[in-house]
């Protein structure tokens, strides 16, 4: 996003917490600058500022942003995510805005996160991808406070397997380290560990 619009954004988040300009006013200022965001990166940083409001109005017009952006994207009215040179695969684009209404101490919403996690789920296709989704599963039963949205973890454990059985097919030992250590200090899986810790000594082995 251009630098001008951003600090505009800045200026516009400082006068709401200082109570200069109401809810709406700010609301309205971050809707303004909807067509100048790029990517999906851009995006996350909108519903970021529409959450500071606890209304329920921010709420509104994040999921109204959230929404806009992804018709935009499907019509290629927006552009892929770049991260460091390299465009983001599809599951990880939908797994930003998922993320966006997962953010930890501040008005939050399951539905919305589920929903743009799920058509994330949907579009995974590499090792990367289910790691991305494992973790961030994880991480939204924490933020959110609400483990009911995967008990047990039992389909983190789903994605981790199937991240793990791609690492093989890929040949990615970061992969299996990876899932190796989130199996191990997360969700404290010893048989998961174990197993995966032993497809990362055949793989080292095969690669000598």
């Amino acid at each position: 996003m251009d630098e001008k619009v951003v600090k505009i954004l800045e200026e516009n988040s400082k006068k709401f917490s200082n109570q200069e300009i109401s809810a709406l006013e700010m609301l309205s200022a971050v809707e303004g600058v909807f067509d100048k965001c790029v990517d999906f990166d851009d995006v996350a940083g909108l519903i970021f500022d529409c959450l500071r409001d606890e209304s329920g109005a921010g709420m509104i017009t994040a999921k109204s942003i959230a929404a806009k952006a992804v018709s935009q994207r499907i019509q290629g009215k927006m552009g892929p995510t770049d991260r460091f040179g390299k465009m983001l695969s599809p599951a990880l684009e939908y797994l930003i805005l998922a993320k966006a209404f997962a953010k930890y101490s501040s008005p939050n919403d399951r539905e919305e996160f589920m929903l743009y996690f799920d058509k994330a789920n949907e579009l995974a296709s590499d090792s990367f991808d289910y790691r991305q989704l494992a973790g961030n599963l994880y991480d939204a039963c924490r933020d959110l406070g609400e483990p009911a949205i995967d008990p047990d973890f039992v389909r983190v454990r789903s994605l981790m397997q199937r991240a793990v059985d791609l690492s093989v097919q890929e040949n990615s030992l970061p992969g299996l380290e990876d899932m190796e250590s989130m199996a191990k200090f997360q969700i404290n899986d010893k048989e998961l560990t174990k197993s995966i810790s032993a497809l990362k000594r055949k793989l080292k082995k095969a690669n000598q």
